[in-house]
């Protein structure tokens, strides 16, 4: 395997023509995250100095460069009234993430972020550079718009932004003990949230392994992450069952602004070994939140990490692209740690009693931002969109000169 840095989109040119000739794949990969096995025996692309930033205030949009992660866009935002559909992490490539279609903090409220792309700038498999928008090749935009990064070598993205006078976030801790308390709250909470309102709980017990930080280690927690499209008392009244939840060791609520947005979630950017485990859920009723506490609590033994994001609101609504959109009121993730022997088939273990557990409650569906390392994109769409999707990487890609790192032509 070989690693290219490129200075410029030509230097991108060149490396696809080259891939081509040479009949090896090119995976774009500008920061490692989510890497798979997908992208072994190809030559890994590096866009980094790809870092342009360009504000357009009066049209409300962003140009960003293939190198960029978000909080370098979040940075410019701050004081302009204008903020972006981000996700939880500012460490993220832009491009990345809204080719997997972005499930942002207000999708909610908007739809999944990747309807809000204008166009992107690609190095298509010829090694092309050239600008896909809806009105120029509308199938190959449609497949960039949250179908991943198979089909070109997307070297620049333009996308809009919306206007965002106030922004009320933050985090409340529980120590683990309160886990089923929380879990309730939470549920009635999201039952009733307006679409401005987005509220993920994290919960599990940390390893007590060297790596993490001392007060971290084999301690449980709860915590209540949340954002809301207005001001603190237009928010609360919504949070009032949360809030009375004792116990509570930490509040970090209060107004956000843009730059300071990926501290709400607080999931850092330290690497760290992790596996991923991710599935749209139903309902969170009674006898899920009963079911999570045991199988998942501060009593189980369980190695993971867990987390329940609420969607509804406007991600029932079509994106305009592959990703589509998302009908399942809520998405159920697990993370494992394995930095210790042995706890890798723990995880596995404890991933296949979640999925007995909630049979009633799960498909096997998941968003395309969120297939873990052993999922494949069957599980992300429809199988007339994955049909489509397919089309386009033959009719774009005959070669398969571009390689994602969720293939589309794989199982």
């Amino acid at each position: 395997m070989a690693v290219v840095a490129a200075r410029d989109v030509a230097d991108i040119e060149t490396l696809v023509r080259f891939a081509g000739e040479a009949g090896v794949p090119v995976a774009a990969q500008p920061g490692g995250h989510a890497p798979t096995a997908a992208q072994s025996g190809a030559i890994i692309l590096r866009t980094a100095a790809l870092d342009e930033v360009v504000l357009d205030r009066d049209a409300r949009r962003v140009r960003a460069g293939a190198g960029v992660k978000w909080q370098a866009v979040l940075d410019v935002l701050d004081g302009t009234g204008l903020m972006a559909d981000i996700g939880s992490n500012g460490d993220v490539s832009v491009v990345g993430y809204l080719l997997g279609g972005g499930m942002s903090w207000f999708s909610r409220a908007h739809g999944l972020a990747a309807s809000r792309v204008v166009s992107y700038d690609v190095v298509d498999a010829t090694g092309t550079a050239r600008t896909v928008d809806a009105d120029t090749d509308p199938e190959l935009f449609w497949a960039l718009r949250g179908g991943g990064g198979d089909f070109a070598v997307v070297t620049a993205v333009e996308f809009g932004l919306f206007e965002c006078d106030r922004l009320y976030g933050g985090a409340l801790h529980w120590p683990g003990a309160r886990n089923e308390q929380v879990l309730s709250a939470y549920a009635a909470v999201t039952a009733a949230a307006p679409a401005a309102l987005t509220l993920w709980v994290w919960w599990g017990t940390w390893p007590d392994v060297d790596g993490l930080p001392p007060e971290m280690r084999g301690q449980s927690f709860i915590t209540v992450n949340f954002t809301y499209l207005g001001s603190a008392e237009d928010a609360e009244p919504y949070l009032a069952e949360l809030r009375a939840v004792p116990d509570t060791v930490l509040d970090t609520t209060g107004d956000v602004q843009p730059s300071a947005l990926p501290l709400v979630a607080g999931e850092g950017d330290h690497p760290r070994p992790a596996m991923d485990w991710a599935q749209l859920l139903s309902e969170v009723d009674g006898a899920v939140v009963t079911s999570l506490a045991k199988l998942t609590g501060p009593a189980s033994g369980s190695p993971l990490i867990m987390c329940l994001r609420h969607l509804g609101g406007a991600f029932a609504t079509d994106c305009g692209g592959a990703a589509g959109s998302i009908t399942q009121p809520y998405l159920l993730l697990a993370f494992g740690m394995p930095m210790a022997p042995g706890v890798a088939e723990q995880v596995h273990e404890h991933w296949a009693g979640l999925e007995r557990e909630f049979s009633a409650y799960l498909d096997g569906s998941t968003q395309c931002n969120m297939l873990g390392y052993e999922h494949r994109p069957h599980h992300a769409f429809p199988s007339e969109t994955l049909v489509r999707l397919r089309d386009v990487k033959r009719r774009h890609d005959p070669r398969g000169t571009i390689r994602g790192n969720r293939p589309v032509l794989s199982d």
